[in-house]
This record gives structure tokens, C-alpha cells and sequence, in this order.
């Protein structure tokens, strides 16, 4: 039972500074992604406070062990398929070449036109009240 609440304490505080880095980007408008901030501080305060690389070590040793649930997946599929993509490289690389500028480009426009629709939504809300 012990090891269940230390598992949560940890996935909290390592959550907590996510969240901290959110709020702090929200707040300042830092041209920084929110979980690099976060994780910053995260590493700051490891430095800084003794006791918690100990409170958080589990949590973190289990989110790391989730890591070959997203990794290995690919690398089979590359194994599997070895024969094909070789007979296919040419092709293969160039519809990566293209697609991932395009996927970039997609993934910012999208970004802003979220963020506009945010800012109206705010802006919207801000009017409305008396």
C-alpha cells in the first residue's frame, strides 16, 4: 500500500511542475514550450531539495518504463518490412522529406489558428461581463 501512495505522491509533484510550467507560460507569455519550462524547474528543484529525487524516483522509474510501449512498436515494423523499404528507399525517403516539413507546417498553422480562437474566446468573455 505504501508503495501505491509513494507511486502517486510522485506522479502528483512530477505532474505538479508540469502544470507549473503551463501556468507560468500562460501567465508570462515566455516564448518557451510549457513542459520544458516545467521540466526545468523540476530539475532545479532536484538540485535544490534534497529529498525529492527520492519521493519522485519510483514514479519516474515507472514513466520510463512506458517508454518501450512507444519505442519499440516502430523498430519491429522497420524489422518486419526491412526487405520492402530497401526496395522502396527512394520513395520512402522522399515522401519523408516531404511530409515531414509539411506535417511542421500543418502542425503550426494549426497551432496559431487555435490560439486565435482562444483570444477571441477571451476577448469574447471579457466583453460579456458587467
Amino acid at each position: 500500500m505504501k508503495t501505491a501512495i509513494d507511486l502517486a505522491i510522485g506522479l502528483v509533484i512530477i505532474a505538479l511542475f508540469a502544470a507549473a510550467g503551463d501556468l507560468i507560460v500562460g501567465i508570462t507569455r515566455v516564448p518557451v514550450p510549457a513542459p520544458i519550462l516545467g521540466m526545468a524547474l523540476f530539475a532545479v528543484f532536484l538540485l535544490l531539495v534534497p529529498g525529492l529525487r527520492a519521493q519522485v524516483e519510483r514514479a519516474a522509474m515507472a514513466l520510463t518504463g512506458l517508454l518501450g510501449a512507444l519505442i519499440v512498436p516502430p523498430f519491429v515494423g522497420l524489422a518486419l518490412f526491412r526487405d520492402e523499404l530497401g526496395a522502396n528507399f527512394g520513395s520512402v525517403a522522399i515522401i519523408i522529406l516531404i511530409t515531414t516539413p509539411l506535417t511542421a507546417v500543418v502542425t503550426a498553422l494549426s497551432h496559431r489558428w487555435i490560439k486565435s480562437l482562444q483570444r477571441a474566446d477571451s476577448c469574447r468573455d471579457n466583453n460579456s461581463t458587467p
